[in-house]
Formats: structure tokens, C-alpha cells, sequence
């Protein structure tokens, strides 16, 4: 399923996304997913999550070890790096750098547009492929193309994941399956 998730500036979206990727724990009451209590089962939860903030963490380093963040040396996985490359429409960027994947980026990506930081979080999102894919206005520092080519691509891989993405736009949720609306700190259909 792809659902959208929509509401004005300070509604809850990033909030409601930190609480589904457990960066952050409820102050009262529970969190059940499927009828279990999501912070007891924290560890394994993360393991299925995939979250793009709006401000993506860069690493000084190379774009693959910025995509494979966290992941040992010996053991990323190239073949999923060009994946995710193409997927977050990373290609033409990359394939101009001198070292491609090997270029280093320096700190909090201060070499690289705030777009392509972006892109690289989505990357990184995209190679754990996760299960529940978490963003949060992923498309904000995107050009109109780059966006509309992302919405397509999130259309493409949206088999056998749960997407949600929240976005100020909704042009950007016209492939959701069911666009969830915040205000006045209730959640409703649409």
C-alpha cells in the first residue's frame, strides 16, 4: 500500500513518522502494531523500517558508504548500491563525479546541493529494503522534474513495501492508495 499523509506545517506528520520509525517513544498510551506493543518489539521493528527525514545526515565520506551507512566494508553490497542509485535518481549525479561512488562527501554534505542529500538519504533508505518505507517530505529540496520522476519511481517499487509519504503537496499523493489528512491532532481518511 502507498499512503499519503497530509496536513499544515506543525499538524504532527513528522512527528506521527518519528513515533513509526521509533526514533522517538510515546509519552502515554500504547503504539500497537497488529495488536503488539510496537516498543517491545522495537529491535525487530527498526529492522523493517525505512525512514527519510527532512534533514538527511551526511556522512564525510564516500557516496557508497553514505548510501550503505552503517553497513561493514567487506560487506556492502554493490550490485544494491547501483539499485538504489537508479531508484532515488541518483544516476546523472553520480556518473559525473570524479570516483562515481567513490567520491567523498564532505561533511553534512557541504559539496553537494541539498537535493542530492536527499537523494542519498532515500538511497540509504531504499538498500535496507524495508518493508515499511517511511518519508518525510522527501521531495522538498527536489527540482519539479526530479520530483516528478521520484513519485514514479516510489510508484514502481511500491510492491511488497507499505509506503507512507508525507508532503505539503498533493500532487505528490496521486499515486496513494489512501491519503491520510491531520488536523486538530486526529488522523482522518479522506
Amino acid at each position: 500500500k502507498f499512503y499519503g499523509l497530509i496536513g499544515k506545517s506543525g499538524s504532527g506528520k513528522t512527528n506521527l513518522l518519528n513515533l513509526m520509525s521509533g526514533i522517538i517513544s510515546p509519552s502515554g498510551g500504547e503504539f500497537l502494531v497488529n495488536n503488539l506493543n510496537f516498543s517491545e518489539n522495537l529491535y525487530d521493528w527498526k529492522q523493517n523500517v525505512g525512514f527519510v527525514p527532512q534533514n538527511v545526515f551526511i556522512l564525510n565520506d564516500t557516496v557508497r558508504k553514505n548510501i550503505a551507512f552503517g553497513e561493514n566494508e567487506s560487506e556492502i553490497d554493490d550490485k544494491k548500491i547501483e539499485e538504489v542509485i537508479n531508484q532515488a535518481e541518483l544516476r546523472q549525479f553520480v556518473e559525473n563525479l570524479d570516483g562515481k561512488e567513490e567520491y567523498v562527501i564532505e561533511e553534512n554534505g557541504q559539496n553537494i546541493s541539498g537535493g542530492e542529500k536527499q537523494r542519498i538519504g532515500i538511497a540509504r533508505a531504499l538498500y535496507r529494503d524495508p518493508k515499511l518505507l517511511l518519508l518525510d517530505e522527501p521531495t522538498s529540496a527536489l527540482d519539479k522534474e526530479t520530483e516528478i520522476s521520484f513519485i514514479q519511481t516510489l510508484n514502481r517499487i511500491r510492491k511488497n513495501k507499505v509506503i507512507i509519504l508525507s508532503s505539503h503537496k498533493i500532487e505528490n499523493l496521486k499515486y496513494a492508495d489512501k491519503i491520510v489528512k491531520i488536523s486538530d491532532k486526529t488522523l482522518k481518511i479522506m
